[in-house]
């Protein structure tokens, strides 16, 4: 039987677990109304994966998406979502689904990461547990669908399995090997950051005797059976080498592929690209904002600006620390921490999203900090309620501001195009629609047309890729409009092409209505539907 003391403590850690997935399902899916363009394009090919084993433009289960051609998207949760598609059909709700778990689970592997590197210490766990509970970039980042927010929480999930593997059992070394070979399929970017913190992590376990010279053979062999298909389609798109076929899989040569200008190493001026890096990376951390609203809030940041304090307490007590250097647990988490810098130097025009693999290790370091100064301090009530109420203070501005920004004038996201096309289909009862030919001015708002339009990947004919290479290079709209004319009751027109017969038009709300005396309008955002009066 469990003393009461004891029974107390298990109740306020799953009162913080439950106070975590409630602050993480309220208002979901629709915290944020409108879908951005990247979730978008990744719920179309999810589509069409889960009705024919193909992507949007017929190559079967690629090993990595075309997405916009010049820019592609990872696997994973292309994967996922298709499986919750065909579970709960196509919506927002299936969409956002499967981030909303893997977030979710990424709590509990969090606090059983702390448990086992502190030997259940009652206190820090709880300190960690509350960080991450409350932390702004955890929140933001389950609330919608974007596919390179996988890659943290698969590195969380790795690393666990890995200091387990080092302090209890080797068998959990494969299990965290064959983790970190999945987490290539969820962010380019892991094609290089994991590489680069398994050699380093492994040096120092090998070097410290933690494991043994056949363990690392073993899982390098392991690691190169996962991660295979996705390193053989960067040598192929290196290379210039064709597509590969093993059964259905695709591992294909992208040819309008333009990702690797976001690396350090193909860039034409490297000294002042590095500098740049080096300094935008140091900001970031600094700083945690990148001014984009839906990767954190002005003001609070991704782990609340000034937390950065925290970790560097735990930094400084971690070099300090002759014990804790030889902490395997604490060592790893440090690593972790050191190649997320060094990514971040690699990686131009860096951001929130660029750089996500830090946000754990700086959430671990913040809590650690946190721990230090207040057992040194013999956990002085006084300190502790300060910095309990400055928190929970920084929440409550947090959630006020989460809740009430409108991310639905964002310019990466819908700003009301997908419900304005649901409303007229309705309204036009499947009759034409007719829209302003600037409405589809950039390709965020073409995918949000594919999004809306595409009911059935059966029925239709797959996009033609040429269609929108001819986009991008000379944004032609007649050819994406001659396209999407062939698949749907959509037609686009310019202003001077409105005739009477035309029941239903979408057009920007700041275009006159004169031409329009026998409609009726209804706004959604910055569009308005016309509709032919007495229809």
């Amino acid at each position: 039987m469990l003393n009461n003391k004891e029974t107390i403590k298990k109740v306020i850690v799953l009162l913080i677990f439950a106070i975590a997935i409630i602050i993480r399902i309220i208002k979901w899916p629709l915290i944020m109304e409108e879908i951005n363009c990247d979730e978008a394009m990744t719920a179309i090919n999810a589509k069409a994966i889960s009705e024919t084993g193909c992507d949007m433009y017929g190559t079967s289960f690629p090993v990595y998406f075309e997405a916009w051609l010049v820019g592609g998207q990872s696997a994973l949760l292309t994967y996922l979502m298709s499986t919750s598609i065909k579970i709960f059909g196509f919506s927002i709700m299936s969409i956002r689904l499967p981030l909303l778990i893997i977030s979710i689970i990424s709590i509990f592997i969090f606090d059983k990461l702390v448990k086992i590197i502190f030997e259940d210490n009652y206190k820090i766990r709880v300190i960690m547990l509350l960080i991450l509970a409350l932390n702004p970039w955890h929140i933001m980042q389950s609330s919608w669908a974007l596919d390179c927010n996988l890659f943290p929480h698969f590195m969380l999930y790795a690393i666990y399995f890995l200091i387990k593997g080092v302090k209890q059992n080797k068998k959990y070394l494969y299990i965290s090997i064959v983790l970190f070979g999945i987490t290539l399929y969820t962010y380019g970017i892991a094609l290089y950051a994991t590489p680069v913190f398994l050699v380093i992590s492994y040096l120092y376990l090998l070097k410290n005797k933690k494991i043994k010279i056949s363990d690392a053979i073993i899982s390098v062999l392991i690691f190169i059976i996962i991660s295979c298909p996705v390193i053989l389609m960067s040598v192929i798109n290196l290379l210039g080498l064709p597509t590969v076929k093993i059964g259905n899989i695709t591992i294909q040569k992208f040819e309008y592929f333009k990702r690797t200008e976001d690396m350090l190493l193909f860039s034409q001026d490297f000294p002042k690209t590095l500098i740049k890096n080096i300094l935008t990376t140091i900001k970031l951390i600094l700083i945690n904002e990148d001014g984009l609203s839906w990767n954190a809030i002005h003001g609070v940041g991704t782990i609340y600006i000034g937390s950065i304090i925290f970790a560097i307490v735990a930094l400084i007590q971690i070099i300090a620390s002759k014990k804790q250097k030889n902490d395997s647990g604490i060592s790893i988490i440090t690593i972790w921490f050191i190649t997320s810098i060094i990514i971040g130097m690699l990686i131009n025009n860096v951001n929130i999203n660029r750089l996500n693999i830090i946000w754990y290790p700086i959430i671990f370091l913040v809590g650690y900090g946190i721990y230090i100064i207040l057992k040194k301090c013999k956990f002085n009530k006084l300190l502790l309620c300060t910095i309990v109420t400055i928190y929970f203070i920084y929440f409550a501005f947090f959630i006020e501001k989460f809740y009430s920004t409108d991310y639905n004038r964002c310019y990466t996201w819908s700003n009301g195009l997908i419900d304005t096309v649901r409303q007229a289909e309705k309204i036009s009862n499947k009759e034409e629609i007719y829209i302003q030919d600037s409405i589809i001015n950039n390709d965020r708002n073409r995918v949000f047309l594919i999004y809306e339009t595409i009911k059935d990947y059966q029925k239709y004919n797959f996009i033609n890729r040429e269609i929108l290479l001819e986009l991008y290079q000379r944004e032609e709209k007649e050819v994406f409009s001659e396209w999407l004319t062939k698949i749907t009751n959509i037609r686009i027109i310019n202003m001077n092409q409105i005739e009477e017969n035309m029941k239903c038009i979408i057009l920007y709300k700041k275009e006159t209505d004169n031409l329009l005396k026998n409609y009726n309008a209804k706004e959604y955002e910055i569009y308005k539907i016309m509709h032919k009066k007495g229809e």
